[in-house]
């Protein structure tokens, strides 16, 4: 069974709004992928950021530290220990928006042995700072100047520092991939609907030329031989199940209607020629007979 025109061309419009539709899903999608981008972006950064905090916090607790520490007695330490509680409860604030930025630019032990390195610093500057207080300061400067803990001290704001470093490195590599990407998107949304847009349209003029126009001129000739009398014509598209094929059958009917004219005043014509004949006959006899 053949489509009707009428499916053709609704054919062609699904075809276009199709076509429409995935202009617009793919702008959606670029759109969300920025999105994507941005906030892979901010995560970066705030990752860089916490990490920067952290080590500067953990450093200028150190300071504070050492300031109580070196305090003639343990009077003048207790002055400085709001200083050095304020900073230790910014290293613990810290702590956690640190540990949720990395996620996933650490491995889970690498992300523990930190979390128990700052927790541990904490408690240990804690407990140090009560010794100042209770002892003396310079008990708490012995303790707190201890060499392995400096160098673990050290060690510790050293990675957090390469953390944020090698965090941040990574925003350069992905903003030439997106830049890449983003370029090959931008072809692609320009091409790609061009491309579409172009085949539909050679689609709607194959459909136009060849099931319409052409068509519908073999018919005007069809119509034409028989208005000039050509009756021996074969009339195209009948078999068509469509309005051509519609119309080609009317105009079969037609050209049937008219051979079978043809024939019957041919019959006719014949009819007359033949009483024609006969009178004449008979005239001619009854001549001859008088």
């Amino acid at each position: 069974m053949r489509a009707s025109l009428s499916l053709k061309l609704v054919s062609v419009i699904v075809l276009l709004g199709g076509i429409a539709a995935g202009i617009s899903a793919f702008a959606l999608y670029e759109a969300a992928e920025r999105q994507h981008w941005s906030e892979r972006t901010e995560a970066v950064w705030n990752a860089g950021l916490q990490a920067s905090g952290l080590a500067r916090a953990i450093e200028h607790t150190v300071v504070q530290a050492t300031a109580l520490y070196t305090a003639a007695d343990t009077e003048e330490a207790r002055g400085r220990l709001a200083a050095l509680q304020g900073a230790l409860a910014e290293v613990e604030r810290l702590r956690g928006p640190f540990l949720a930025a990395m996620e996933g630019h650490l491995p889970a032990a690498e992300e523990r042995r930190l979390d128990l390195a700052v927790k541990e610093f904490v408690a240990y500057q804690t407990d140090t700072a009560e010794l100042g207080l209770t002892v003396s300061p310079k008990a708490a400067l012995i303790q707190g100047t201890d060499e392995a803990t400096v160098a673990n001290r050290e060690r510790m704001v050293a990675r957090i520092n390469d953390l944020g470093r090698t965090v941040l490195a990574t925003l350069d590599a992905q903003r030439q991939a997106t830049a890449e990407a983003r370029d090959r998107a931008t072809l692609a949304l320009i091409a790609g609907p061009a491309l579409a847009i172009g085949l539909g349209l050679v689609a709607a003029l194959w459909i136009v030329i060849t099931q319409i126009r052409e068509p519908l001129n073999r018919l005007r000739q069809a119509m034409q031989d028989l208005a000039a009398g050509r009756l021996d014509g074969v009339v195209p598209f009948t078999s068509r199940r469509d309005e051509v094929g519609a119309m080609a059958r009317t105009i079969a009917a037609f050209q049937a209607a008219l051979i079978e004219k043809d024939r019957l005043d041919l019959s006719a014509r014949a009819r007359v020629d033949e009483d024609a004949a006969r009178a004449e006959r008979l005239a001619e006899a009854t001549q001859a007979f008088e």
